[in-house]
């Protein structure tokens, strides 16, 4: 496998629920740093799928409510905000 991703939930330093990465290299997984709007407690990423070429997930604004955001594995941003109240069984409803 070539330039082959895994992206999960993973718990830093300061016990905060983020996305991390890794490519199995010896350098190690890390987590994708830089993701604004996020709630204080962490993204809490979950539900990871790939969708063209990204990978979409269910994650924690910083309001606390559960939106749709996505990741290249390289950064990540938020990408849903009209529907951030409707949630279905924890998940978003699209």
């Amino acid at each position: 496998m070539q330039n082959q991703l895994l992206l999960f939930e993973g718990i830093d330093a300061n016990n905060t629920a983020g996305l991390w990465v890794t490519d199995g290299s010896a350098t190690g997984p890390h987590e994708i740093t830089g993701v604004s709007g996020t709630h204080a407690a962490g993204l809490s990423p979950r539900y990871l799928t790939v969708f063209n070429g990204n990978v979409l997930f269910d994650g924690f604004n910083a309001n606390g409510a559960l939106g749709l955001w996505v990741t290249d594995g390289i950064s990540a941003r938020y990408a849903r905000t009209d529907r951030d109240q409707r949630c279905e069984f924890g998940r978003p409803f699209f």
